[in-house]
Parts: C-alpha cells; structure tokens; sequence
C-alpha cells in the first residue's frame, strides 16, 4: 500500500482540493472508533474497551506517531461506523 503524502497541487472538476491521505482500518470485532486525531482519552479509552494487549497498544501509539511526521491521518474502527 501507498499513502501519496508529498501531492502538491490537487484538484477536483478544477477545484483545488486538500489532500491528506487517510489510512482506515476496520474490524467487526472492534469497539467504538478513534483517529490519529482523537484526544489521549479517547485512545485510551478505545484501547481499555477493546481490550489490546501491549504490543497492540504500542502499533497504535507508533502508527500515530508515523501520521503526525508524515502528514496522514489513520481511523480504526468498527467497520459499520462512519468515519470521524
């Protein structure tokens, strides 16, 4: 998979658009949802619900860490839930 981070000029129908590459990962065995933007509340809260063992909480604190140096955002998520 490829996330195009370093898009400089984007548009739509000639409309200049933002782009920021969002990566979604879905599962029906999750709980609730949260973003690479979500408070540390939230996270942890996700996390509690969801029961993640250590190594699954420190993927998530590295993925999120990834997005803040590479311009992206990341939604984990149930996969009925629309997104954030």
């Amino acid at each position: 998979m490829i996330l195009y981070c370093n898009l400089i000029e984007t548009k739509v129908d000639g409309k200049d658009m933002e782009c920021r590459p969002i990566l979604e990962l879905t599962s029906t065995k999750l709980k609730g949802q949260i973003n690479s933007n979500s408070s540390e509340k939230e996270i942890s809260d996700f996390i509690n619900n969801n029961a993640f063992n250590e190594g699954q909480k420190q993927i998530i604190k590295k993925l999120f860490e990834e997005t803040k140096c590479n311009n992206f955002a990341v939604n984990i998520k149930h996969e009925s839930l629309d997104r954030l």
